[in-house]
């Protein structure tokens, strides 16, 4: 079979590339191991521009929010399926020097677009511990990544575009202009495969930090409307079920739920809310996150045909649409990467090696 692309992998960056790629009339193949771990499928799914401690406007939130927007629900018009749920997130101040240093931001023009209002005391709307009030986030929300994957999933198999089994990278031939894959022969292939890149022979070089993240799912009798966020996030699933999370785990890479975690985030969720729950469920999964917490998106220094989508951590959801386009536009129009997410800062650590 002759082919365009050939991505490897169907989380989140392998299916807005994808996506992208079919709108260019492109012939493209997804391989994906369904067996594997796939930290999209256990991600929360929250996209929030105002961020951290700190409560800063996210990396690039000008670009990347209104495309978002855009970008998914064309998908759900598409898939015909519901996924992306627009909900205001509610961040709690800490303390009065907190609100007061986010009083000096608010007015800003830079942030003014994501902030729905400030509050400067408790609000009984929100059933949280906030004795200094807080913000009140706009543009956020979340994507069901579950019922989105799954979606585009079938929309691939239907088209013919899927291949669920094991990619063996030791099985590539690479020519100067293409690359064969067993009976495939493609211009190019695009590695979208997430912490699986570790061990993948052409960008083992990359600069990864893997982090185990768990998340618990509660029920309560308390509503809670919004998505909350202080130290842990409160994401509302529907009668009164929830997701809380994330834990971040540095060193630990062993893909299981642990007891720690789950008594730690019981706990924040205490100290937030202050509400009655009961655990319902606990999920676990390794996310690929980057050295200076950006994406690696390029093509190889050595080996033109093969390229990397990877890298996108937990800001996956809001990153995926917009790069995609970036890296499509690059690809095939030759527009230039922007040279934060361009894998070419790192070229020194290759040649290095």
């Amino acid at each position: 079979m002759n082919l365009d692309y050939l991505i490897i992998g169907q989380g989140i960056s392998g299916s807005l590339l994808a996506y992208h790629l079919i709108k260019y009339q492109k012939k493209i193949l997804v391989i994906d191991d369904p067996k594997s771990n796939v930290s999209s499928s256990v991600a929360a799914g929250i996209y929030n521009p105002i961020t951290g401690r700190r409560l800063v406007r996210t990396w690039n939130a000008h670009h990347l929010f209104p495309f978002l927007k855009k970008e998914y629900g064309e998908l759900e018009n598409i898939l015909s399926a519901k996924f992306m749920h627009p909900v205001n997130i509610y961040r709690p101040f800490t303390s009065i020097a907190e609100q007061n240093d986010w009083m000096a931001k608010a007015n800003d023009p830079m942030y003014r677009p994501f902030v729905v209002e400030t509050k400067i005391g408790s609000d009984e709307t929100y059933p949280v511990n906030d004795p200094f009030g807080g913000v009140v986030i706009d543009q956020s929300g979340y994507i069901d990544l579950p019922k989105f994957l799954g979606s585009f999933c079938q929309y691939l198999t239907n088209e013919s575009r899927l291949r669920e089994e094991y990619f063996d990278d030791n099985d590539l031939e690479i020519h100067q202009h293409q690359v064969k894959y067993r009976d495939l022969v493609t211009k190019k292939i695009i590695f979208c495969d997430g912490t699986h890149i570790k061990s993948n022979q052409y960008f083992n070089w990359l600069p990864f930090r893997l982090v185990k993240g768990e998340l618990i799912d509660l029920k309560s009798d308390v509503a809670i409307d919004n998505i909350i966020i202080r130290g842990i996030f409160v994401l509302p699933l529907g009668s009164n079920f929830y997701r809380v999370g994330a834990t971040y785990d540095w060193e630990n890479q062993l893909l299981k739920t642990t007891d720690e975690a789950k008594t730690d985030l019981g706990q924040k969720f205490e100290e937030l809310t202050s509400v009655p729950y009961e655990v319902v469920g606990q999920q676990v999964g390794i996310r690929p996150t980057t050295k200076d917490r950006r994406p690696f998106i390029g093509l190889h220094p050595k080996f033109e045909p093969i390229g990397i989508f990877n890298g996108l951590g937990t800001k996956g959801i809001s990153l995926a649409p917009y790069y995609a386009n970036q890296f499509v536009e690059y690809l095939e129009n030759g527009r230039e990467l922007d040279s934060e997410v361009n894998i070419a800062r790192y070229f020194s650590l290759y040649y290095l090696k």
